[in-house]
């Protein structure tokens, strides 16, 4: 499954309030772990590692401002819902409500032309 969620995927919650973030997914001996956009961030020989690298990553970084790659340019854009499902990104419109919205749906995991914006 190259664009899905593979079912050896194993859910790992944040221990106070049990919220996802990420998965772990057993390969052999390693362990390879995937962030809610599905992208792989490590992979180690350490369960407790894995774990711990999710539970540093936490979930802010979906708040992030995001740079997304289209044929006709690059467009500044924030994630609006985020599941094994797909992703939704819209135009940056920073905080501006009577600014125009653009929506694009795009596949799980998360295409290589979504990147974090530069700082």
């Amino acid at each position: 499954m190259p664009n899905a969620m593979r079912s050896q995927w194993i859910e790992h919650f944040r221990d106070d309030d049990h919220e996802l973030l990420g998965w772990i997914e057993p390969v052999g001996q390693e362990f390879h772990v995937f962030n809610l956009l599905g992208q792989k961030v490590l992979v180690t020989e350490d369960w407790f590692e894995a774990e711990t690298v999710l539970d540093n990553l936490g979930i802010s970084y979906l708040a992030d401002n995001y740079t997304l790659k289209l044929d006709d340019g690059h467009k500044e854009v924030v994630l609006v819902s985020v599941s094994p499902d797909g992703i939704t990104a819209k135009t940056n419109n920073y905080n501006d409500i009577t600014a125009d919205q653009e929506f694009f749906d795009l596949p799980f995991p998360a295409p290589s032309t979504l990147q974090p914006a530069k700082a």
